[in-house]
C-alpha cells in the first residue's frame, strides 16, 4: 500500500446544486457551460449518446447544475432536421426520398418497439403512432436544444459541431431537480431572441 492511498483526493467539498428556477430570458444569459463532461453510450440503445455538461449560473448564485443533450447521429442529418422541423420539406442537402426514407425507418422503429412491448395486434397501429410522436418530440428538444444553444454562442445552426465545442456558451433556461439526490439539471434551453434584419 502507497503512502499516498489514503488520502482524499475528491475536489475538496461537497458539489451543491444549482437552485432551481428560470435563469436569463430571451436576451439575457444567465448560466454559462463551464464543463464538457464528455459522451455515454446509452444501454438501452446502442446508438443514443448522451453528452454531459455541468453549468453554472453566471453573476454569483452558487451551485451547478448538469445539462444532457441525447443524440443519435441520424438525427443530425438533413432529413431528420427536414422531417421534424420543416413539416418534411427539403431543407440543406436533404432530398424529398431521403425525408420519406428517414419516416419510413422511423415507422418501422416505432412498430418494432411496439411490438416488442408485447402490444396486442388490435393496440398495435395506436401503440406505435404514440412511439412515433414521441420520437419526433425527443428529437425536437435534443436537436434543437443544441440549435438553441449554438444561436447563443452567435453562430450558425450546423448538426454537424462537435458537442465539446459548446464549452464557455452562456445561455438561458430553467433548471429543476436532477434525477440524483442533492443535484440539479437544465430542464431546457430557452430560444434567443434574434435581431431584426
Amino acid at each position: 500500500m502507497s503512502e499516498y492511498d489514503g488520502l482524499n483526493v475528491g475536489f475538496g467539498g461537497e458539489r451543491i446544486a444549482l437552485p432551481a428556477g428560470k435563469y436569463g430570458d430571451s436576451v439575457n444569459s444567465e448560466l454559462k457551460i463551464v464543463n464538457y463532461n464528455g459522451v455515454l453510450p446509452s444501454r438501452a440503445d446502442a446508438d443514443l449518446q448522451r453528452h454531459g455538461f455541468l453549468v453554472a449560473h453566471t453573476n454569483g448564485v452558487e451551485g451547478t447544475a448538469f445539462l444532457t443533450l441525447q443524440l443519435k447521429r441520424a438525427w443530425l442529418t438533413p432529413e431528420a432536421i427536414s422531417l421534424v422541423f420543416n413539416k418534411g420539406v427539403p431543407v440543406g442537402r436533404a432530398t424529398q426520398a431521403g425525408i420519406d426514407t428517414f419516416r419510413e425507418s422511423l415507422q418501422e422503429y416505432s412498430v418494432g418497439r411496439a411490438t416488442a412491448n408485447n402490444t396486442p395486434d388490435d393496440q398495435l397501429e395506436e401503440q406505435a403512432g404514440k412511439i412515433y410522436g414521441n420520437t419526433i418530440k425527443q428529437i425536437q428538444i435534443a436537436v434543437g436544444s443544441l440549435f438553441r444553444l449554438q444561436d447563443w454562442r452567435g453562430e450558425e445552426r450546423n448538426p454537424d459541431i462537435e458537442p465539446a465545442a459548446l464549452l464557455g456558451t452562456e445561455f438561458s433556461g430553467t433548471v429543476g431537480p436532477g434525477y440524483k439526490e442533492g443535484t440539479s439539471e437544465v430542464s431546457n434551453v430557452y430560444t434567443r431572441k434574434r435581431a431584426r434584419t
